[in-house]
């Protein structure tokens, strides 16, 4: 028998003439036909150990001798020798169970559940955690990283099983000789799997396990983004605290001084930008710089304001002769101005009917601020709850400069020129405004976030209880113009009788529970007419007798009032601008007071009844958050792995079936444990087909040539060459 293949000729002992080798194409020496028989002593010893107690021996004695061993074919070594042993020579009683064959793979992937397991578990525990304080600086990550790399080797190690496996089935039926190499190529690593996809596509189930390996290469960073490290906001050990005070008496607490120094925080020039807009209530202490509380209430000063304009009664008189008496008919009685006057000059006064307080001038640019006595009072006479809360009321009366055009306007207010602004005012009107302040109870919505104090007042209430209803306190003060201002203090008999108001809606605290005694009230109303009491006039002389600009004021406030307030770049032609800030100013003088009167700091404490609510501190924290989706990457390769190597078993199942249960099976059942053997494809490949392939050893690229081109399967426990490929001669 010859055949043909790449031109050249292989003999198989029938045929004369001369054999190259298959890689040189060097000549052999003749072909010797003569059948070949060899001493099968040795080899049958070797298979006796090998197998169950002598059993070829027996079969042998049985049998006669063995027949010769020759090159003839596969058919005719079928059954000899240590390769061509019979199937029907293995006892089925006698071979591993399928569990114990796979026991090893089964073992590896349930190691690879536990490990999946513990990472769910130890994931679940963490998640919305604080970040673990492990031993050695372990991570989350680094312990995520482990048990994935674990449970990933311990199903891989079935899978590239599963697919070595997959040869002895694969060769059931006729494929090219090459395909040994690409399975065993495929068991490797991702590479050859690929390399298998791309050759088998889906003709087989080795081709799941292909893809396994191919996925597995991205488990380990897959697996990693399920863990993330967002920041929140939780509460600190640290205490966060702002103070609240319910009563304030007197002399107990030192309310004269806590409203003078109110006072001067409002006013004083670093506190400018403070007029401009509201003053926030502070006072919260706040260590981690970002602190929030609830609403929580204290009592503290309030105002209100009422424009009484139209209450105003302004006189004028041409001014005195040189050598006349300066006087001022207020209300039928006679005042004198009590400031320098010019000759020839209007004189104005703007006074309140039944009220001692008067502005009297001659120049177009003046104020006054002074204090109502007793119950006194013009924008809030229909208004008892006020009048019986009222600490003091602050009447302030003002010129205000009307423009006759847009370059008077802007003359106005170009305060790069004092000069000019003074002579710019031809035309004004008088204006006055009532600043009520008033005994009430503040509730408060404190935040601190990022350092930044938001303290805000929600709400206030000023509601005297029942019995506490009427007027309540009386100030006897005198004015300020003319004569030297003063007030008189109330009998000692008045200074403990105390005003309850009442407290908030859906407050804890009682009705009553917030209160202020006679006395303090009196202290602050004292202090707060010392303080802003005061008049303040712009001073021009005509261009003929030495021009200047200056500015005479009697006190802070009202120079401040003045300057600020009344006659600044962008108030002076402006009634909303004006008015805006003049609110912004008293309101400031009473945050500040209620401040002080409420503060528990030690050094600055004021009040004795002060007392500190606490609130929660925050601070940012880094904190797991688990993204779960990302892990079930990892449990579909486990499934698919354990899916992967059932089907594998229960494929050798139903072969190991129709092997036992169909006479002349050519399917022998020691195929079933070889798996990855490295050993066992040596020794399954027959003697044709080993000499098709060339016959031994040659150059990688030849040998990888002739594996392609050759068709093979399996026949008994033999690989041989496919009958249709062998019939080409």
């Amino acid at each position: 028998m010859a055949r043909s293949t790449n031109n050249r000729i292989y003999h198989y002992g029938y045929d004369d003439g001369s054999i190259t080798y298959p890689y040189t194409g060097s000549p052999q020496e003749p072909y010797d036909t003569t059948p070949v028989v060899r001493d099968f002593d040795n080899t049958t010893q070797w298979i006796d150990t090998l197998e169950n107690q002598g059993s070829w021996s027996s079969k042998r004695s049985r049998e006669g001798p063995e027949p010769p061993f020759t090159h003839d074919s596969n058919q005719q070594i079928k059954g000899h020798g240590l390769l061509g042993h019979s199937v029907q020579a293995i006892d089925s009683t006698s071979t591993k169970p399928l569990w114990k064959i796979w026991l090893l793979e089964i073992i590896c992937l349930l190691l690879s559940l536990l490990a999946f397991v513990a990472i769910i578990i130890t994931l679940s525990r963490f998640d919305q955690q604080q970040l673990p304080n492990w031993p050695l600086k372990i991570s989350l990550n680094t312990f995520l990283a482990f048990f994935t790399t674990f449970a990933k080797a311990a199903f891989m190690v079935p899978v590239s099983i599963a697919i070595s496996q997959a040869q002895w089935t694969w060769f059931l039926d006729e494929r090219p000789l090459y395909d040994f190499h690409i399975l065993d190529q495929a068991s490797r690593g991702p590479w050859g799997s690929f390399v298998l996809l791309f050759r088998l596509r889906r003709k087989h189930i080795v081709v799941i396990g292909a893809v396994l390996t191919i996925m597995s290469v991205v488990t380990s960073p897959i697996t990693q983004l399920a863990i993330n490290y967002p920041v929140r906001e939780v509460v600190a050990a640290e205490l966060a605290e702002i103070p609240a005070v319910r009563t304030i008496m007197s002399p107990r607490d030192e309310v004269t001084f806590a409203t003078r120094t109110a006072m001067l925080e409002a006013v004083s020039p670093d506190g400018k930008s403070s007029r401009s807009t509201r003053m926030a209530p502070t006072g919260a202490l706040c260590p981690t710089g970002n602190c929030t509380f609830d609403i929580f209430h204290s009592l503290g000063v309030c105002v209100e304001m009422v424009d009484i304009s139209s209450h105003l009664l302004v006189q004028r008189w041409p001014g005195p002769e040189p050598g006349e008496e300066p006087v001022v008919r207020n209300n039928g009685s006679v005042v004198m101005m009590g400031d320098p006057f010019y000759p020839g000059r209007t004189i104005w006064n703007a006074s309140l009917p039944g009220i001692h307080v008067d502005l009297v001038h001659q120049s177009r640019m003046a104020a006054v601020s002074d204090m109502l006595v007793g119950n006194q009072t013009i924008g809030f006479v229909n208004n008892p709850r006020l009048m019986t809360t009222r600490i003091a009321s602050l009447v302030e009366i003002y010129t205000y400069p009307i423009p006759k055009d847009e370059e008077n306007r802007l003359q106005l207010t170009d305060m790069a020129n004092g000069s000019n602004v003074a002579s710019a005012v031809h035309e004004f009107r008088h204006e006055a405004l009532e600043f009520l302040f008033h005994l009430c109870v503040q509730s408060y919505n404190t935040t601190v976030e990022n350092g930044i104090h938001s303290n805000e007042i929600i709400a206030t209430t000023s509601q005297p209880i029942p019995e506490d209803s009427g007027f309540f306190l009386d100030m006897n003060c005198t004015s300020i113009v003319g004569i030297p201002s003063g007030c008189r203090h109330s009998p000692s008999s008045k200074w403990n009788i105390t005003l309850h108001l009442e407290s908030p809606p859906n407050s804890s605290i009682p009705a009553g529970g917030f209160s202020a005694n006679y006395r303090a009230m009196e202290f602050i109303a004292s202090e707060m007419k010392n303080y802003m009491m005061g008049s303040a006039r712009e001073t021009y002389f005509e261009p003929w007798d030495s021009p200047s600009r200056g500015i005479v004021a009697r006190g802070d406030f009202i120079k401040t009032l003045f300057q600020i307030v009344l006659y600044s770049q962008h108030n002076i032609v402006n009634t909303t601008s004006r008015i805006a800030t003049m609110s912004n100013l008293f309101n400031n003088i009473a945050t500040s007071i209620s401040y002080r009167l409420r503060t528990t700091d030690q050094e600055i404490r004021l009040s004795n009844d002060a007392f500190n609510i606490t609130g929660r501190a925050w601070k940012q924290e880094s904190f797991v958050h688990i993204t779960w989706p990302w892990l079930t990457f990892l449990a579909v390769e486990l499934l698919v792995a354990t899916i992967f190597l059932t089907v594998t078993i229960m494929g050798q199942a139903r072969m190991r079936m129709s092997v036992r249960n169909e006479a002349g099976s050519d399917y022998g059942e020691m195929f079933f444990d070889y798996k990855d053997s490295a050993i066992a494809p040596l020794l399954a490949l027959g003697q044709q087909c080993r000499s098709e392939a060339g016959g031994g050893l040659g150059p990688k690229e030849e040998i990888e040539r002739a594996a392609r081109k050759i068709h093979v399967k399996f026949d008994g426990n033999e690989v041989i060459v496919a009958r249709n490929e062998a019939r080409e001669t």
